[in-house]
Parts: C-alpha cells; sequence; structure tokens
C-alpha cells in the first residue's frame, strides 16, 4: 500500500483526535467563584456573545448581553483569546486579553485581564489565578 493511500486515514485519525471538542465555535456556560453565572456563544466568524447572569440574592438584576470579536492564538503557551470591538459603552474602544485551555472533553477554562487606557497585552495573564472560570460545552438542544 502507498504512502497516499494512508492519506484518508490519517486525515480521518487526526480529524478524530482533534474535533470539535478542541474548538471553541458554539456554546459554553460556567459560573464564577462568586456564584455569577456566563454563557459564551463563539461563532465560526470571529464574533461572540457574552451573557452575564449576576447572582446577587435579594436583587433582581437581568442578564447582560455583550456581543463582541474575538481571535485566538493556539499556538502559543498557554493559548491566548483577545476580546475587541465590544457592543456596549464602557468597553468599546478596549480589549481583554486573556488566556485559555482545554481541561477535558468539551470543557475549558479562560483567564481574563482587561486592559485599561495606555495597557496594551502586557497585561495578560501568564498563568491561570484562581479567579479562572471553567465552562462545558451546552448540549446541543440548549
Amino acid at each position: 500500500m502507498t504512502l497516499f493511500r494512508w492519506i484518508p486515514v490519517l486525515v480521518a485519525v487526526v480529524s478524530l483526535g482533534c474535533g470539535e471538542s478542541r474548538s471553541l465555535e458554539g456554546t459554553w456556560t460556567g459560573t464564577d467563584q462568586a456564584g455569577n453565572g456566563m454563557t459564551f456563544t463563539f461563532g465560526d466568524e470571529g464574533r461572540a456573545v457574552w451573557i452575564l447572569e449576576p447572582n446577587m440574592p435579594g436583587a433582581t438584576i437581568p442578564p447582560e448581553t455583550i456581543r463582541m470579536a474575538y481571535a485566538t492564538d493556539g499556538s502559543a503557551s498557554p493559548a491566548t483569546i483577545d476580546f475587541t470591538d465590544f457592543d456596549i459603552e464602557p468597553l468599546q474602544g478596549t480589549t481583554t486579553y486573556g488566556i485559555y485551555e482545554f481541561t477535558e472533553e468539551g470543557a475549558f477554562r479562560i483567564d481574563l485581564e482587561p486592559a485599561g487606557p495606555g495597557q496594551d497585552e502586557s497585561v495578560r495573564p501568564d498563568t491561570f489565578s484562581a479567579d479562572a472560570v471553567t465552562f462545558t460545552r451546552a448540549e446541543s438542544g440548549e
């Protein structure tokens, strides 16, 4: 059997090993240390939606939806993610720098640091802190 006949098999094996479970595309849910619920939906066009559901006992605060652009670099260690082009006023014109890693099948954790005026990507975390949030892939029915 020639090498060329093995290429489709190799492609199938690589696809199984690095399939959608290692892609951020889709919907993910998580809860931070304070009990605030979060949902990320990453699209294939570099756009994301972040829904924050505040956990404030005794108060009824509606979820906040933030739309933004995102870019990742999976070759960095740890992998990096940047959020820009926010659609809400306080975040417009800013960048949030972060790191992420897949922790298990269908889960990843992320640690973010917003850049203030005059700050650049040097504010990006280089290790995961206790504030990192773990997200799990939402079921396709959600």
